[in-house]
């Protein structure tokens, strides 16, 4: 496989065959997570700017662990009163779903982290790791959930006007919001308004 990495050149795709890796173990979930704080920040900024006269209700984090897909979502529908949590919470019937997808600086300041955890997902899953697998994905949603506490207090989230109730979450795309907020709980909010 020498062939490969002399025709590609040093690359962080390009595994190093004939040793035992452990890319799982080597992801540093502190720098990924000022990494997605700063994307965050910027993407909603931009997107507070354009519009600026809408209230929201909800924020959330549509994660996809695997991929380390992370599509910002805000919503301006209040909740009705008997709502169930999972129609509140589906992202993908909000009104800003996925709205950091079209910017360009998102994708040049989180792409390196997508890179790095497909990587680790296909090490572990070459080497049939489901261990290493279910650690990675509880190492990722925790450093969304530490990175969405940190964007809270942000002057870009500040920007944001929020409808009475507002509330965020971080969740997994297959996973309940009940779950999601399980795990919110064990990262409490640093906002003094709350």
């Amino acid at each position: 496989m020498r062939w490969l990495r002399n025709l590609f050149g040093p690359s962080d795709f390009v595994p190093s065959y004939g040793q035992e890796q452990d890319a799982v173990a080597s992801l540093d979930w502190g720098r990924m997570e000022d990494m997605l704080v700063e994307a965050a920040r910027e993407a909603v900024g931009t997107f507070v700017v354009a519009n600026e006269n809408e209230v929201f209700h909800r924020f959330g984090l549509d994660c996809t662990a695997d991929s380390a897909e992370i599509l910002l979502c805000l919503d301006t529908r209040p909740a009705a009163a008997n709502a169930a949590v999972a129609t509140i919470w589906g992202f993908g019937d909000w009104t800003h779903h996925g709205f950091n997808v079209r910017s360009r600086a998102w994708g040049k300041s989180w792409g390196k982290a997508e890179h790095e955890v497909g990587n680790a997902v296909n090490a572990a899953s070459t080497q049939r790791r489901v261990d290493a697998l279910q650690s990675l994905r509880a190492g990722f949603m925790d450093m969304t959930c530490r990175a969405l506490r940190r964007l809270e207090l942000t002057e870009e989230f500040a920007r944001l006007r929020k409808g009475e109730g507002f509330d965020v979450l971080s969740c997994e795309h297959d996973e309940s919001p009940e779950a999601g907020f399980e795990r919110l709980r064990r990262f409490p909010s640093l906002r003094c308004d709350r």
